[in-house]
């Protein structure tokens, strides 16, 4: 625990790359970063903040790397890389302490339907977005639970030898994207993804007209995944754009980049517009 608790303040005392432009904005060229406790509104910690402080591992899926899928392109993963960077400066991805890692994900349907680019699993605070930052997957098995992917130009940079992995939501990415448009019949395909946590309370998502899943599920699970299939078949897209998993965060559904960050900054922005370090608090944590 004292190791943990070290993590946090070393972290807390990091500081956080600015960014110099958003959507062709300048943004403030100090960044303003503010401590904020994570599931302030739980009397208890959440299962996603459980699951990280024990160290268990962020993607719960089998994956499987080929080499010879196409890695994205410029037209495929810098949208959402942008819509990733307007997000992240408004509030909606928080730093982990016990890693450094920005919370929140995106993806983008590529043209030919039969791909997804989705951001991969762990990009450190302040990194720069470039290509290596994201993967294509290709298939997502929902009965094995094993993601299909490649387009890897690099390794891991948390220990320099594993390949990088898609975000540990790529289960919802996946199924958001290709899998539930078709199942639901929505009259409209949604082509772009934006997961954060500025919206993540039963409370939050009711002020805001957003539906909220009725029980908290742990991430990169088939639970998880059944949670957000239900508020999809209950409120199709897209009369409904913005979804909400209990204690977790905001799934917003979109055509582009543009549409995302509208609905973004005018529904779902931290007003203050400051960067945010979560600060996981061990001491409502139960070990076993």
């Amino acid at each position: 625990r004292g190791k943990m608790v070290n993590e946090k303040e070393k972290v807390q005392k990091r500081k956080i790359a600015p960014q110099d432009e958003v959507n062709g904005q300048e943004t403030n060229k100090e960044a303003k970063i503010e401590e904020q406790t994570w599931s302030s509104n739980t009397p208890v910690a959440s299962l996603e903040e459980t699951s990280i402080l024990e160290g268990q591992p962020r993607v719960k899926f089998q994956v499987k790397l080929v080499s010879e899928i196409a890695s994205p392109q410029d037209d495929e993963w810098k949208p959402l890389a942008r819509a990733l960077e307007t997000s992240e400066s408004l509030g909606a991805a928080p730093v982990c302490p016990r890693e450094g890692f920005v919370f929140g994900n995106g993806a983008v349907l590529c043209g030919d339907g039969a791909s997804v680019v989705v951001s991969k699993s762990g990009r450190c605070a302040g990194t720069e977005f470039t290509k290596n930052q994201f993967v294509r997957v290709l298939n997502f098995d929902n009965k094995t639970w094993k993601a299909t992917y490649g387009g890897v130009d690099d390794k891991d940079s948390s220990d320099g030898t594993a390949p990088i992995k898609p975000s540990s939501d790529t289960p919802l990415l996946w199924n958001a994207l290709v899998v539930a448009p078709k199942k639901f019949q929505w009259n409209l395909k949604p082509k772009f993804v934006l997961h954060g946590h500025s919206c993540a309370s039963k409370a939050e998502a009711d002020a805001k007209g957003f539906p909220c899943s009725t029980h908290e599920t742990l991430f990169s699970t088939p639970e998880d995944l059944k949670a957000l299939m239900d508020l999809f078949k209950e409120h199709p897209y897209p009369k409904h754009q913005v979804y909400v998993r209990k204690n977790h965060g905001f799934f917003l559904l979109a055509q582009n980049e543009q549409e995302a960050c509208k609905i973004f900054e005018e529904q779902l922005a931290l007003p203050d517009k400051k960067i945010r370090i979560r600060t996981l608090d061990v001491t409502r944590i139960s070990y076993k």
